[in-house]
């Protein structure tokens, strides 16, 4: 999704990874209230774009892959494209539809058969 709308993601794209909530204090005590599990997390913005998004999870490489997409949903959400995304990814589709950020169109039923 983020490679959508950036060509190259280590120039255009900066990422700080917050293990241990030094870093960006305000937005671990966000994630707690919200009543998420503590986990680290790493940020990624797009400074050209005014855009960021948050990242959780335990393991570095999984705080980078979640906040890739975290990026990729807030740069969708920025420029429109949200339902046009979620149409064209059926996986990012239906995680943003389980989050209430779309709506996905009901499955067509297969004509014929039993």
């Amino acid at each position: 999704i983020l490679q959508e709308f950036v060509e190259d993601v280590k120039e255009e794209v900066a990422f700080e990874d917050d293990a241990d909530g030094g870093v960006f204090p305000e937005i671990h005590a966000a994630v707690s209230a919200a009543g998420a599990e503590q986990s680290g997390l790493c940020v990624a913005s797009n400074a050209e774009q005014g855009v960021w998004g948050v990242g959780l999870a335990h393991g570095h490489d999984g705080r980078m892959r979640a906040a890739k997409l975290a990026l990729g949903l807030a740069m969708c959400q920025n420029q429109g494209k949200l339902e046009e995304f979620a149409q064209k990814y059926p996986e990012f589709g239906r995680m943003c539809a389980s989050a209430g950020l779309v709506e996905m169109p009901a499955k067509r039923r297969k004509k014929g058969g039993w």
